[in-house]
């Protein structure tokens, strides 16, 4: 068990570092396209960039969460409890109880994604729309900020379903079957059998 707590503790820092790095690669993007240029020309397609990059890290950071609640809810759920292991047993079950405190760092991701995604739409945006579409690169930023918003809100909403299933077959250890969802059942928790 405690080669699973440790492996817990370095997804978290490294899902940490991920969150610092959106910050430092929208930074280094936003730069090199609004600021740095001392050509006079704008490069636009660098804005183009954020919002993939945006969700590039949402993704990975959305992955190593659902990898801590998988082995979150293992040791939470685990039988093989040592005496050593047992105060840390029991808290793992505590803070199975609580509301989980991954949801303000899933938050904050999907906000700042979302709005650095609208910010990339509004940098493009012209009106007439015939302005914008005459202009490759405003129709990219528009085009790559209203694909970014979605693919976030889809990143996020996968996220939700896979800790609600991971959720499920926990519940389902708890009362005794291993079984959790399927995709014959269409990802719904399969009945608890009677016996």
């Amino acid at each position: 068990m405690g080669a699973l707590r440790s492996q817990i503790a370095e997804t978290q820092k490294t899902r940490s570092d991920l969150m610092k790095w959106k910050l430092v690669i929208v930074a280094a993007l936003g730069g090199a396209a609004l600021g740095i240029n001392t050509s006079g020309s704008r490069p636009e397609y660098l804005l183009c960039l954020i919002p993939f990059a945006c969700v590039y890290v949402d993704a990975l950071c959305a992955h190593l969460s659902l990898r801590v609640k998988k082995m979150g809810e293992f040791l939470a759920h685990s039988e093989a409890v040592t005496q050593d292991d047992k105060l840390e047993h029991q808290y793992e079950v505590f803070l199975r109880k609580l509301p989980s405190d991954t949801r303000l760092e899933a938050i904050a991701l999907l906000v700042s994604t979302t709005l650095l995604s609208l910010v990339v739409v509004a940098a493009g945006f012209r009106w007439p729309l015939s302005d914008m579409v005459s202009d490759p690169g405003r129709l990219a930023e528009f085009l790559s900020g209203a694909a970014g918003f979605l693919l976030s809100l889809g990143v996020w909403r996968f996220h939700r379903r896979r800790v609600e299933a991971i959720v499920a077959v926990a519940k389902n250890l708890d009362s005794g079957t291993p079984e959790g969802p399927s995709p014959a059942t269409g990802g719904k928790v399969p009945a608890v059998p009677q016996g």
